[in-house]
């Protein structure tokens, strides 16, 4: 009886509270500026695609999406580069990733071709712009003409060259950027795997909310060591 009572009371016992992980927004091309750090779902549609430095660098459509850029790294298994950037090039897609401000610029950076989806088929190529012929212009008259050649020839004034502040003579080491980033998604990336190893312990099916957000971090952190042995060379 005493060992039914104990089995009934560890059956009792009630489980730990869950961390609950919020989605991650879903946002447009204008609006990732406002996100910078932040896990979003980016929707956008590619206007152009290329391959180079084993980097697939995609560029979302719209005005004030000029500042933004989706960075691939895809695997040495699968599809290459070149094919990659073509698939999504004129496609409407869906990227989850962390926003980050580089180099004057916005990107998301993954390393995993599933992370962005394709969403619609391939828009209609937009219609031809209309064609307009100047009509020649009339010649001038001889007399202003001869006015012209008698004026003497006006030399321009040189401006003075402008001065560059002493603070601003360095640029930023791009080596240096890419591993305070890296620190960064590794810092962030622990508080994801310890909600994750606590929905685990609990055993409660799915956890697919931590299991995004961990997969998410990972992506980040691998992200991170790319960036470095791309900025600080192979090695680093």
């Amino acid at each position: 009886m005493a060992i039914a009572a104990v089995g009934s009371a560890a059956v009792a016992e009630p489980l730990p509270p869950l961390d609950i992980v919020a989605p991650p927004p879903v946002v447009t091309a204008q609006e990732a500026a406002a996100h910078v750090d932040d896990v979003v779902v980016l929707e956008t549609a590619i206007a152009s695609g290329r391959f180079a430095d084993g980097r697939v660098v995609l560029q979302p459509v719209g005005d004030g999406a000029e500042q933004l850029r989706i960075v691939l790294v895809p695997p040495l298994l699968g599809m290459p580069g070149r094919q990659l950037a073509d698939r999504y090039t004129g496609h409407r897609v869906r990227v989850l990733g962390r926003v980050r401000e580089f180099a004057g610029a916005y990107e998301i950076f993954s390393t995993d071709p599933d992370a962005i989806e394709i969403v619609d088929a391939a828009p209609p190529p937009p219609p031809p712009a209309a064609i307009t012929v100047d009509a020649a212009p009339a010649p001038p008259p001889a007399a202003a003409s001869t006015t012209a050649a008698a004026e003497p020839a006006v030399t321009p004034t040189a401006r003075p060259a402008a001065t560059v502040p002493a603070g601003d003579a360095t640029p930023p080491d791009p080596c240096s950027a890419a591993r305070r980033d890296w620190a960064t998604a590794a810092a962030s990336a622990r508080p994801l795997l310890e909600r994750l190893e606590r929905c685990l312990a609990a055993r409660v099916p799915a956890c697919i909310d931590e299991l995004t957000a961990a997969r998410s971090g990972l992506a980040e952190v691998a992200a991170g060591a790319e960036r470095i042995q791309w900025q600080c060379g192979r090695g680093s």
